[in-house]
């Protein structure tokens, strides 16, 4: 670490000039003139100069480093017990502040300090850019996700994204068959029409599939696990493996990522962050693409006989749900794409730097959300995550899902009194009351009643002055979530995952009476 001592006065016989030992150096400038000289030909880390030197000059000294060799030097401010700093002074950006005369040891001491925390700054920009990097490869990423429900064209897309973001000659997904304890190589790239099928135990893909671990393997031939045979019959070399397994979100095994020959040297840690963030991506979107192809072949070995209508409307809906899924995910993508332009700024500061890569992860987390949501309304499943809420505050959540439309909304005297708490998945009941109110939206564009109150079970919504057709259509669609209401397909989906979420709470969507109808959420942890 290299410092500039800038003096805007003459150095007093009693001034000390610090002789630092490498890797710390030092270099006086008698003058200001002096010292931009010095700054202009050599990149220094930290200046030191004194109140003298600061108001020499009608320039700020962060202007003047912007102009040389040092743009991003440290500014440090000596000062001697009978200065006083000025606001202007303050002003200046300076970083900290060291007491004049020098002192040899306290300078020392103070300059190994510094050097420490820069050696630890410089370290924890290297780990944002790498940060940074990763982040950029999750956004090629969610294309996947949201682009592709075909199987194949998935696991193409999947091997040729995973070899082109870890430079990787090739990249092979094998999948699990638990009936015969096998692993299968659904896609491998480069290996044509050759079909790879071996024991679950055996070979690299073996161990990681066995262990349930990553696997990063530097020299193949001389690995106890490698199965030599495949490079036998193909006449492949493998040098070097990054492997690691898909499981899914309910803990199952789906299969294996194989990653094979990093091009420059071998696989690193910051391979094997990546391959790990993108592993559960591709277990979702894997399970998507299987439960639709089993969609599609149900319908077709069902295709003579009566139920084809029905199961031919289950797969349509589920497919206009992944739709409605990708608009979903639009917005969030702009979100990465903004966020991505941020992290390019050349003037971005570490906080803000962090701060980005915060908002990113969690963006992303949002879309594998998403994409699970797609595969539990598909599985007819809803996995909850139960929180504790006060009810006053689960009545507020309620209330601001409905005051935007033209409905007036009333909270009974019953919750503003009570202590009572309610056990809820927040991130489902509020997606359900999304869905409930589109519905009623659709439904009953008049003036109408939201009454919430509550019961010795729980929260009671009750929807009053609703015509009597409405009542009939949403109860329809409540006892037969796939009707087919030809123009209102998405109402009925809305309205399938609301009766889905509020039935999986033990709570029940039910026709009251005088044209109301009625919406009960118990406050029990019971599962249904």
């Amino acid at each position: 670490m290299k410092f500039l001592i800038v003096q805007g006065e003459p150095v007093s016989p009693n001034a000390w000039i610090p002789d630092l030992a490498p890797p710390l150096a030092c270099q006086v400038a008698t003058s200001l003139s002096e010292g931009i000289l010095a700054l202009n030909k050599t990149h220094f880390d930290g200046v030191i100069t004194d109140l003298a030197a600061l108001e020499d000059t009608s320039h700020s000294f962060r202007e003047i480093f912007q102009r040389t060799q040092s743009p991003e030097c440290l500014l440090f401010l000596g000062l001697s017990q009978t200065d006083e700093v000025s606001a202007s002074v303050l002003s200046d950006g300076i970083d900290g502040y060291i007491d004049l005369p020098f002192q040899k040891p306290t300078f020392q001491n103070w300059a190994h300090s510094l050097h420490n925390q820069n050696d630890e700054l410089i370290q924890h920009r290297a780990e944002l850019i790498q940060r940074e990097e990763e982040i950029a490869t999750l956004i090629a990423m969610s294309d996947i996700i949201t682009s592709n429900l075909a199987f194949i064209p998935l696991l193409a897309a999947i091997a040729q994204q995973t070899s082109k973001a870890l430079d990787a000659e090739r990249t092979s997904i094998f999948m699990y068959e638990p009936k015969d304890n096998r692993l299968q190589a659904a896609y491998a790239e480069g290996l044509g029409p050759y079909s790879i099928s071996i024991p679950a135990t055996h070979g690299v893909v073996g161990y990681v599939a066995t262990k349930r671990e990553m696997v990063n393997v530097v020299n193949a031939y001389q690995d106890k696990h490698f199965y030599n045979e495949i490079d036998h019959d193909t006449g492949y070399t493998t040098h070097t493996i990054l492997c690691t397994p898909l499981i899914s979100p309910i803990g199952d095994l789906i299969g294996v990522v194989q990653c094979l020959n990093k091009r420059d040297g071998t696989f690193t840690k910051t391979d094997e962050r990546i391959l790990s963030l993108l592993s559960p991506l591709f277990a979702v979107s894997i399970e998507n693409a299987l439960l639709f192809r089993d969609l599609q072949e149900e319908v077709k070995h069902n295709e003579e006989m009566t139920v084809e209508k029905i199961q031919s409307e289950r797969l349509a809906i589920v497919g206009r749900m992944a739709r409605s899924v990708t608009r979903d995910i639009a917005g969030p993508m702009e979100e990465i794409v903004d966020a991505a332009a941020r992290l390019g700024r050349e003037d971005i500061t570490d906080p803000e730097r962090d701060e980005t890569c915060r908002d990113i992860e969690h963006v992303v987390d949002h879309l594998v959300g998403l994409a699970q949501e797609l595969l539990d309304f598909s599985r007819e499943r809803i996995e909850l995550m139960r929180d504790t809420f006060d009810i006053k505050v689960f009545a507020g959540m309620v209330k601001w899902h409905f005051d935007n439309q033209d409905l007036t909304v009333e909270t009974t005297k019953q919750i503003a009194d009570t202590d009572r708490e309610i056990h809820v998945d927040a991130d489902k009941i509020n997606e359900a009351l999304v869905c409930l109110a589109n519905v009623m939206d659709h439904f009953e564009p008049i003036s109408r009643r939201l009454i919430i109150d509550l019961n010795e079970t729980g929260i009671q919504l009750t929807f009053s002055n609703l015509s009597t057709d409405t009542i009939e259509k949403i109860m329809y669609l409540v006892s037969d979530p796939f009707a087919n209401m030809d123009e209102e397909q998405t109402v009925s989906l809305k309205m399938a995952v609301a009766e889905r979420v509020i039935a999986a709470h033990n709570g029940s969507i039910i026709e009251g009476q005088h044209q109301n109808l009625i919406i009960q959420i118990p406050d029990q942890l019971d599962e249904p």
